[in-house]
Formats: structure tokens, C-alpha cells, sequence
């Protein structure tokens, strides 16, 4: 998430995937405790302490640390990429293209790094993001997606909003800016605000595991285990160590 992005609009709009909680609550099930890097507000880690898991996050937005913690997240305010807890765990996630927002193939294997070192034996690391192999067939440098609405008006607090977005779009970099505007319905000035990712590609996965130290066990194009395919809108991968 961007540094610069009101923790209250992001959650209101940004609610995850379809089928994410579920899938998580029962990879973890019986095998605590779990780390979440890029723990946000607690949208997951919320429901995996509700199912009685020890739950601890890192999230670099210090507000969200904050509304984690309110949900029992033992979440501290640091960088994924070389955060240190005194503990091992036997689930570390990274959930809803948490690692996209490290824009470099060196941040993120500095971050797998970071997390295998925090394994317990047998432990799993989990990550999910979009899908993205279909962008490498774009050969323009740079493509910009048009305003459009996303959905119906939100509510924040005592304000409604409508929501508009645009994408820049880098495929040479495998960069996208995802820039938002939120338009009061009452009317008022709009909040403008943006997220950065650099996505990954499925074949890139199992070299950036390895130079951590990890081994890719399984790719999934969803949350019920379905291939992964061009068609897939999820990647889904699981790995441990070498």
C-alpha cells in the first residue's frame, strides 16, 4: 500500500479476493503460529486470530499496525524486507500482492530471505497476487488505461464516495501505478491517492525462491487449488525450504 494512502479509504475499497480469508484460515488451521508480512488493518489476520491462531504481522504503515493490533495481531511497525522477531513460525503468508509492492528482484528476495530465516522447521511460506503472465504479450512501453468507475459508491465514515481509477501501465519494468480518486457524493473536493506495484511473473517465481533459499512446491491459479493457467486471474504459491 502506499505510504501516502488514508488507511480508511484503502480498506474500504481494497477488501480482497474472493475466497483469500477462507483459504488461509484453513491452510493454517492446527499449524500456528502464523506471520502475515504486509499485515495491513487485519482483514486476514483478524479472522485466523478468531479461529484461535497466534497471529503476528509486520506492516511498514504504522496506522494499520495500529488497527492490526486492535484485532489481537501482534503486529510490529517495520520493513518486510529485514524485519527481526524472536520467534520461528510455522505459516508465514503474504497475502493480496504483498510482495508486488517491492519493486525490485532484489527487495524481494531480500524479503524471503528475511522470512525464511524466521521458518520453523517444516514451517510453509504462502503468497498470493493477480495473475500477470497475459501482460507480457503488450509490447507498447507504456500503456494508460482510461478513467473508469470501479463500482458502486463506498461508504467512509459519515461520506460516501464514488471512485475513480487510472492505470499506468510499464510492462518493459513490470511496473503498474494504480492512481485513485474518491469523489464525494455531497460534494467536496476529491482525495487522490496511488499504489505502485511491480508484479511478478509465474516463471520468475521459482528462481527468486531459490536465491532465498526456498523451493517452490506448488503454483495454483486460485484458492481451491485449480491449474494455473493463461486464463488465471489468481497466482497462488506455496514453497519451504531447500
Amino acid at each position: 500500500m502506499s505510504k501516502h494512502y488514508p488507511l480508511d479509504l484503502y480498506s474500504a475499497l481494497h477488501t480482497g479476493n474472493p475466497g483469500d480469508i477462507d483459504f488461509y484460515l484453513k491452510a493454517c488451521c492446527g499449524r500456528g503460529p502464523v506471520l502475515e508480512l504486509g499485515c495491513g488493518a487485519g482483514r486476514i489476520g483478524a479472522a485466523l486470530v478468531d479461529s484461535g491462531l497466534e497471529v503476528h504481522g509486520v506492516d511498514i504503515d504504522p496506522e494499520a499496525v495500529t488497527a492490526a493490533r486492535h484485532f489481537g495481531v501482534q503486529a510490529v511497525h517495520d520493513d518486510m524486507r529485514n524485519f527481526r522477531i524472536r520467534r520461528r513460525f510455522q505459516n508465514i503468508i503474504i497475502p493480496y500482492n504483498g510482495v508486488y509492492c517491492l519493486l525490485s528482484d532484489e527487495s524481494v528476495v531480500q524479503c524471503l530471505r528475511t522470512a525464511r530465516r524466521h521458518l520453523a522447521p517444516g514451517g510453509k511460506i504462502m503468497l498470493d497476487g493477480y495473475a500477470a503472465d497475459g501482460i507480457d504479450e503488450l509490447v507498447a512501453d507504456e500503456v494508460n488505461v482510461e478513467d473508469k468507475q470501479l463500482g458502486a459508491e463506498i461508504q467512509v465514515g459519515r461520506r460516501r464516495y464514488q471512485v475513480h481509477e487510472r492505470t499506468r501501465l510499464d510492462p518493459t519494468r513490470q511496473l503498474v501505478l494504480a492512481e485513485y480518486e474518491y469523489r464525494p457524493v455531497t460534494g467536496g473536493g476529491p482525495i487522490r491517492t496511488s499504489i505502485r506495484q511491480r508484479y511478478l511473473m509465474s516463471y520468475q517465481v521459482p528462481a527468486l525462491l531459490a536465491e532465498a533459499g526456498l523451493m517452490m512446491t506448488s503454483l495454483t491459479g486460485g484458492y481451491d487449488d485449480q491449474p494455473f493457467t493463461s486464463d488465471s486471474e489468481i497466482m497462488l504459491v506455496r514453497a519451504e525450504r531447500w
